[in-house]
């Protein structure tokens, strides 16, 4: 279990005011990122923290205990950061990220970066994880946070988390006997489209891609629909989905790794003390969520 600093900040927060829409305010993060860090801190506690109360939130008695903790956590965090304001980081950040990543990085360390680093610009750019990588490569951006295969991790990348990847498909489908299999991806810019389409034709197995969709709930609507198989991580699936069982021929596709990379220069060199601050920060976040140790 790990509880993270921004919604420790953002429970305190609704326990002195009672509203998630000024604690929205004094945190200058929209009120649907508030109640985000709500839910993921209730998620990790394993108890309800707060109810609502008409327009009102009320705490629980655990959650009062949690804030109780978290004010002096809170105390010892916002005295360490002075060290960030003595050592003055300045500088643009522009940050590459896939869909996954981009909730958290936007609600937990852009609000971040605004209190303890003013002078500090943070850019963050949303897309697919190849197109990521290709921007990393050229240094249109400096860091990369993206979810990858765990065939590429690279000895450089930070680990935030690791999932299971699984051949997926709706609850009431069966494409066990179907030829060719019908294939959902989020396109050739995919890196779980490119390794499950490979070990596919390495298996060969009979398949074609009928659906290629952009975000992640249209691959969820989309495999729960019937509409084809698709090879993605365990943690995305909800009641709707279950496993398809691929011939004994198909690889194991390993796991999926939540990572950070940096630039092919700041990877070789000593490294960048503000990319080395957002990346901790970004640690910190547990961005993206911590699902398999």
């Amino acid at each position: 279990m790990k509880f993270d600093l921004e919604s420790l900040r953002a429970l305190v927060s609704v326990a002195d005011t009672g509203s998630m829409t000024t604690t929205a305010e004094i945190l200058n993060v929209s009120q649907s990122a508030v109640s985000w860090k709500l839910k993921r801190l209730q998620e990790r506690a394993g108890v309800p923290l707060y109810r609502r109360e008409g327009r009102s939130v009320v705490l629980t008695d655990a959650g009062r205990d949690l804030t109780s903790v978290g004010r002096q956590m809170l105390a010892l965090h916002d005295q360490a950061v002075g060290q960030f304001e003595s050592i003055g980081l300045r500088g643009r950040v522009h940050i590459g990220a896939t869909e996954r990543m981009a909730g958290p990085l936007i609600s937990d360390v852009a609000p971040w970066v605004r209190r303890n680093a003013p002078d500090v610009q943070l850019r963050v750019r949303v897309d697919q994880p190849l197109r990521v990588l290709d921007r990393l490569a050229t240094s249109e951006i400096h860091l990369a946070a993206l979810s990858i295969p765990e065939e590429s991790l690279l000895d450089s990348d930070v680990v935030l988390w690791r999932d299971q990847l699984q051949w997926t498909q709706g609850r009431g489908s069966d494409f066990s006997d179907a030829d060719p299999v019908p294939i959902v991806t989020f396109g050739h810019h995919c890196s779980f489209a490119e390794l499950g389409l490979r070990h596919l034709r390495e298996a060969g197995i009979a398949h074609e891609v009928v659906l290629e969709v952009i975000s992640h709930e249209g691959m969820r609507d989309a495999l729960a629909a019937g509409v084809g198989v698709a090879l993605w991580n365990v943690s995305e699936l909800d009641e709707r989905h279950g496993q398809c069982m691929m011939p004994n021929t198909v690889s194991d596709p390993g796991d999926v790794v939540g990572v950070v990379r940096t630039g092919l220069d700041a990877a070789q060199g000593d490294g960048d003390p503000l990319h080395a601050a957002i990346i901790e920060r970004i640690r910190d976040a547990s961005l993206g969520g911590a699902l398999v140790a």
